[in-house]
């Protein structure tokens, strides 16, 4: 690694962070009591993650006696919940402790990063996917928010660079830093725990195709039982408490998803145009399409319906398992339908990032009554455009390279970042309802792509340079 880029990059996330810190801050000084985020009025997730880092500090257990109000609070993440309470020893009991670890995780992630794309790209691109990453506010957004994402990008990151390392030098370090890298993805995100079993395919491949020295395969069974014993460990802790060996709450975000198997008509034609417009344009050709757009409508239901139950007592294991069987029953009446939307999942997962780290679609509908519908309708599509002009060639660079893999039929270290792409977009695009924040741990190859491109095009003019 080269040391200017190194300091440019972690000076792009302090600064962007510190900046988006001090814009929030009149908001978020009035949170930085742990009390106040565990008291009824906040109900978001964060509070799962702080409450179980104080079952951590005041029982020695990431659940608490059954009659504690914080006991089974949420099934999900032990490893970042094990490091807010590391951070609440060593900085205090206070929100401004988890932000700061927040920090730390991004800025190791952009340096992970760096690693990574220095094993794709000439030094003097390298710099730039994780300096785009710094740099972009769908990531460090995320320093202020009480979540895993920062933790996941750097699991990713080290997962993909003990590979590479791997293959560099076969030691068996490498694969037990992948390893673990593998086994938080699979804590933070339960949708990535049958990675595990994609992973051991690609590996198979792999050693057939002599990628890896054979010879070695021992070092794969380590990894592979690093996995297993911290990710397992973690879910037989789960169903020992809650009766549940589930790392996340999924129903709610099926059931969002199978709902669009039901819709007709107008209505799924505002779903499909909302994907490329927004609501506010969409309401322009379907009539009052703003004022009940999908999937905002379905969200909005199915989130009041998990309040009401939270309130009234029900467990939030129970109230998912109920989400689940809804949008089973959904899907086995509508099992076409439920594949066909999934394109239309994989573009809002893909789509434009809000500034509030939600998609933009619902931006304009009842706001900025000054601004002239024309110039709404400009931005819009300016920015839906640009931004899918951006995926648009990520997407074809991750095409390029699948197509090479399917063709030669041969393993490279691309290969991985190719698995990594597909497995995200795939399962996010037809099993939850495609938050953009569920493509955050692969965004760094998105940035990876496009300077690759880059890359090649200024390689391919400076060719023609030479020949002329």
């Amino acid at each position: 690694m080269e040391h200017k880029f190194v300091v440019i990059i972690l000076a792009a996330g302090l600064l962007t962070s510190a900046l988006w810190g001090l814009h929030r801050l009149p908001n978020l000084k009035e949170r930085t009591v742990v009390s106040q985020l565990l008291s009824d009025t906040y109900l978001a997730g964060s509070d799962g993650h702080v409450g179980t880092a104080i079952n951590l500090l005041n029982h020695r257990a990431f659940y608490g006696p059954p009659e504690s109000p914080l006991f089974g609070l949420v099934p999900r993440s032990q490893i970042y919940s094990l490091f807010v309470a590391l951070a609440f020893v060593l900085f205090g009991l206070s929100l401004w402790s988890v932000w700061f670890l927040n920090l730390l995780f991004f800025l190791a992630a952009l340096i992970a990063w760096y690693a990574v794309s220095l094993r794709f790209l000439d030094k003097k691109f390298a710099w730039l996917p994780p300096f785009l990453l710094a740099c972009f506010w769908g990531a460090f957004e995320y320093v202020w928010i009480i979540n895993t994402e920062t933790l996941t990008l750097l699991a990713v990151g080290l997962f993909l660079l003990g590979l590479l390392k791997y293959k560099e030098a076969p030691q068996l370090r490498w694969l037990v830093l992948s390893s673990l890298g593998l086994a938080t993805l699979v804590v933070n995100k339960g949708i990535a725990l049958y990675f595990v079993a994609f992973t051991f395919m690609l590996v198979a491949w792999a050693l057939w195709e002599s990628f890896y020295p054979r010879k070695l395969w021992r070092h794969w069974a380590v990894f592979f039982a690093v996995v297993v014993a911290v990710s397992g460990g973690f879910m037989a802790q789960n169903y020992a408490a809650l009766g549940s060996a589930d790392f996340s709450r999924g129903g709610h975000a099926l059931l969002i998803h199978s709902k669009t198997a039901e819709f007709r008509g107008e209505k799924l034609k505002g779903f499909i145009l909302s994907q490329f417009l927004g609501d506010f344009v969409t309401s322009k050709i379907i009539q009052g399409y703003a004022r009940e757009p999908e999937p905002l409508t379905a969200q909005r239901r199915v989130g009041v319906r998990w309040r009401e139950m939270r309130y009234a007592g029900v467990p939030e294991l129970e109230t998912d398992q109920i989400f689940w069987r809804e949008a089973k029953e959904i899907i086995k009446g509508h099992p076409a339908r439920f594949l066909s939307v999934a394109p239309w999942w994989f573009l809002r997962l893909n789509g434009p990032v809000h500034y509030n780290l939600a998609t933009i679609d619902h931006v304009f509908v009842g706001t900025h009554e000054n601004i002239p519908d024309a110039a709404k309708i400009t931005i819009l599509l300016a920015v839906y455009g640009g931004w899918f002009l951006f995926i648009a060639l990520v997407m074809w660079m991750f095409l390029k390279e699948l197509w090479a893999a399917v063709r030669t039929g041969q393993f490279s270290n691309m290969t991985w970042v190719v698995a990594l792409v597909l497995y995200f977009n795939v399962m996010y695009s037809v099993f939850t309802h495609a938050e953009v924040r569920y493509i955050l741990p692969v965004m760094p190859l998105y940035f990876l792509f496009l300077t690759f491109l880059v890359q090649n095009i200024l390689a391919k003019r400076r060719a023609k340079v030479r020949l002329g």
